[in-house]
């Protein structure tokens, strides 16, 4: 995985407890059944503080769809909901992902606040009992 440019302005100990709050979902996601290149699509939450904190966040996300509401969360007084365009998904996506969502938060002074994946498409494997 390469260093993408802005990083280095994100506080690292923020960094790493999202990065491994991100590696603990990619286990859960696959306890659920999802393996590498399953289509999905990725939910990403933030807080804004203004409407031009929204505007300067959703600018790093073009053509993804948003969502945004009035929070009484003291992180922000607007929650952003951003969704990803049909996507594969595999671990690596999401640490890249990451990365870029710390990297937006920072420079638009809003606080990421984690993933989400909607599981209810993924298939039920059959299963087959031999005797």
């Amino acid at each position: 995985m390469t260093e993408l440019r802005g990083i280095e302005g994100v506080d690292p100990r923020e960094l790493e407890s999202q990065r491994a709050l991100t590696a603990a979902l990619w286990s859960t996601l696959k306890e659920q059944g999802v393996i590498d290149g399953t289509p999905g699509r990725i939910e990403c939450y933030f807080f804004a503080k203004s409407d031009a904190h929204v505007t300067a966040l959703v600018a790093a996300f073009p053509r993804w769809e948003r969502e945004i509401a009035n929070s009484d969360n003291p992180l922000g007084r607007l929650s952003v909901h951003i969704i990803s365009p049909p996507v594969h998904l595999s671990k690596e996506a999401f640490l890249e992902l990451v990365d870029v969502a710390m990297i937006a938060a920072h420079e638009s002074s809003c606080i990421f606040d984690g993933f989400q994946v909607d599981t209810s498409a993924l298939q039920k494997r059959r299963w087959w009992k031999f005797w």
